[in-house]
């Protein structure tokens, strides 16, 4: 696999914080080191930015070989990452042909806070949840897309009511989750107010207002979803993924992550049929930040997957 001359930077936050926790555990006299929790199984619930088809594609920009094969290891999203970390694999993207798949993807195309409840509820139906479990959850940004439809036809006031009882629905069920035994890794919903969906809604004659609206809403559902946490680190793993969005997006931090483009979409075809041989003049999945209008692409699913794999490092599971 071959990686962007940026790519390096990624790991050596992390190299930081391993030698910080290495310090931390060599101190402190009769102190002795708590076991690092290892999954039996990773299960992966929310949208499209956790999903992989049966065919091993993704919803970004994936990559291929010289005959147009899906390299489904290549260009990761944030959940693969997840699962190299700690050995396993998934059913979907199996190019050494494991027969003990542990890795399971319950995502689903178009997923809302309500569809996650009947992913976990469907899966408990012939499944239990174990305390040898580790859950990702990603999901909002269509929630977030779905209240803002109804605008102005409702009122904001309405529209942030109805977003924040979603975003502490997904916190309620995160919390009953974790009562059982598992431990959860969730992320914040992305902020598609910096997307080019948005950019072309602040085009619009009343843009300024409509792209407020669209900010104040992620906050809204992120802010419930952060707050009706049980947060204390012992079970739930809290990523940021709107921050990390809205950094990758500034004109005045892009460059940190090696975005040469945060308001373009790369992709020139639907996703996930997208590919490094479908992609708009001068795009590249290392340097463009949005895979289309409103999802992103490989560069943010290395940091979020960086981002996860630091906080399994560091908390006391």
């Amino acid at each position: 696999m071959t990686f962007a001359p940026w790519a390096s930077r990624l790991t050596a936050p992390l190299s930081v914080l391993a030698l910080s926790t290495a310090l931390l555990v060599g101190c402190g006299g009769g102190t002795s080191q708590v076991d690092q929790f290892r999954p039996a199984r990773l299960l992966s619930f929310g949208d499209e930015m956790n999903l992989l088809t049966t065919d091993g594609k993704k919803y970004s920009v994936n990559a291929i070989s010289d005959t147009d094969a899906v390299l489904c290891v290549n260009n990761p999203l944030w959940v693969q990452t997840v699962a190299t970390y700690y050995g396993l694999t998934f059913a979907q993207c199996n190019p050494n042909n494991v027969t003990d798949i542990k890795a399971f993807n319950l995502a689903t195309v178009g997923a809302g806070v309500n569809e996650f409840l009947t992913q976990v509820d469907t899966f408990e139906a012939s499944n239990a949840l174990t305390n040898n479990d580790l859950l990702t959850v990603l999901v909002g940004f269509n929630d977030v897309k779905a209240a803002y439809a109804k605008y102005p036809a409702l009122s904001e006031a309405t529209l942030v009511a109805e977003i924040q009882a979603k975003g502490q629905a997904l916190a309620s069920r995160v919390n009953a989750i974790t009562a059982k035994g598992p431990r959860v890794l969730v992320s914040t919903a992305t902020d598609i107010s910096v997307s080019p969906w948005a950019v072309n809604e602040g085009l619009a004659t009343d843009g300024k207002v409509r792209l407020a609206l669209l900010d104040r809403l992620t906050k809204a559902f992120n802010e419930a979803l952060r707050n009706g946490l049980v947060n204390d680190g012992s079970k739930i793993g809290l990523l940021l993924g709107d921050d990390l969005s809205r950094a990758m997006a500034s004109d005045r931090t892009r460059g940190a992550y090696g975005i040469a483009n945060a308001t373009v979409a790369a992709c020139s075809v639907a996703l996930p049929n997208c590919t490094t041989k479908t992609m708009v003049t001068n795009a590249t999945a290392a340097t463009y930040l949005w895979a289309d209008d409103t999802r992103p692409g490989y560069v943010f699913h290395t940091y979020l997957g960086n981002q996860a794999t630091s906080r399994l490092s560091n908390l006391p599971f």
